[in-house]
């Protein structure tokens, strides 16, 4: 009598569970790959920042630094300084990882520009301190 209970009660909830269970698998899935796109756009953020570092402190050592010694480090050559770090940054994540970065950031081509000349500047100004 109990085992039919048991039977009839797996039965009539039988869809419920797998409703149940089906709901909680897809709750799960969305948190891992929401998890994985954080951990990727930590990953891009962390490695841009690195990039722009290098790159910032690669063009003062090469470029502004011997010309403000030499006292020709005027508005011109800031611009030039500017230009010459967003070029690297490029070139150290080449084409393959300026898309990546559009694409993780949601950024166009001229956006993309705009967010790196910002991170110079930013690294620029944190030098300075």
């Amino acid at each position: 009598m109990l085992a039919n209970l048991a039977i009839q009660a797996l039965m009539l909830l039988g869809p419920a569970l797998v409703a149940l269970l089906s709901w909680a698998m897809w709750k799960l899935s969305q948190k891992i790959s929401a998890s994985g796109m954080n951990d990727t756009l930590k990953g891009m953020l962390v490695r841009l920042d690195d990039a722009v570092l290098t790159a910032v402190k690669s063009v003062y050592q090469a470029y502004v630094e011997p010309l403000k010694k030499a006292g020709k480090f005027d508005d011109a050559a800031k611009a030039e300084a500017k230009a010459k770090a967003l070029e690297a940054v490029k070139a150290y994540w080449g084409d393959a990882g300026i898309k990546a970065g559009m694409k993780v950031l949601g950024l166009d081509g001229d956006k993309m520009d705009e967010a790196l000349a910002h991170k110079v500047e930013a690294a620029v100004g944190d030098m300075k301190k």
